[in-house]
């Protein structure tokens, strides 16, 4: 994977800086639309967090967090669950950066802003190959440096609102390439109202969080080896789905 360009660098520690500072105010808002205006709640919040941070302190290399897709605002709900608001003003490396859809989250200057408060890095699905291959430098680059990342790896919103274990992009296997002794923590959400494809969660939703540490490895290298590493990660968030039906909606047809 390419060197990140010295700019890149100066530009991320920029934007840390800067989010850091807006912290006290963009969290509470984010978090004001979702316990009270969407009135979204997560259940067994706190054992959910014990369990992140003790995962989390037990790795002792990066941390690339990897989820399951299924609405716009997935990553405001995934911050929320995973660690009280305040924690992360101690701990700001555990606010997660996080990779979102340049076409869906850079149209207007508030998404714009938002996205740059919010630690977000942009990437373009399909886009051109140099512009791509910039966004996973950063993405390797904030890694090294001791950042947790959060990535969708399905590479989008799954339109079944299942994990789409055969349409799913190579990058996030090339991060894990690119950067040695990356663990990837699963993680599996949703709402007990999530039946298909939506924009945004249903008002007065419960979301269902499991957590897993996966040390995804492979002998292949190159695209072979991203492929191999990719279809670890994702073949892992579709069990702990499974999981989730057997627990939460027994009787359900299985996967087809």
């Amino acid at each position: 994977m390419d060197t990140i360009e010295r700019r890149d660098k100066r530009i991320l520690a920029l934007q840390r800086r800067v989010s850091f500072l807006f912290f006290p105010i963009v969290a509470p808002t984010a978090l004001f639309w979702a316990r009270v205006i969407k009135r979204l709640s997560v259940r067994d919040a706190d054992v959910v967090r014990a369990r992140f941070e003790k995962l989390v302190e037990a790795e002792p290399g990066p941390i690339l967090i990897c989820s399951n897709h299924l609405t716009l605002l997935d990553t405001i709900i995934l911050v929320w669950a995973l660690a009280p608001l305040h924690s992360y003003l101690w701990h700001y490396s555990r606010f997660p950066w996080s990779v979102p859809e340049k076409a869906n989250f850079s149209r207007t200057w508030f998404w714009r802003v938002a996205s740059f408060l919010g630690k977000c890095v942009y990437i373009t699905r399909g886009g051109p190959r140099e512009e791509v291959r910039r966004t996973l430098a950063k993405i390797a680059y904030l890694l090294e440096a001791g950042e947790l990342v959060s990535i969708f790896p399905e590479g989008g919103r799954s339109r079944t609102a299942r994990v789409d274990t055969e349409n799913f992009t190579y990058g996030v296997g090339q991060i894990v390439q690119a950067v040695p002794g990356t663990s990837v923590l699963c993680v599996y959400m949703r709402g007990r109202k999530q039946e298909g494809y939506t924009d945004y969660p249903h008002t007065g939703d419960e979301y269902s969080v499991d957590l897993a540490m996966l040390r995804p490895a492979t002998a292949a290298a190159g695209l072979r080896g991203a492929r191999d590493l990719a279809t670890q990660i994702i073949r892992k968030l579709a069990e702990m789905e499974e999981s989730y039906f057997d627990r939460e909606r027994p009787g359900r047809p299985a996967r087809a």
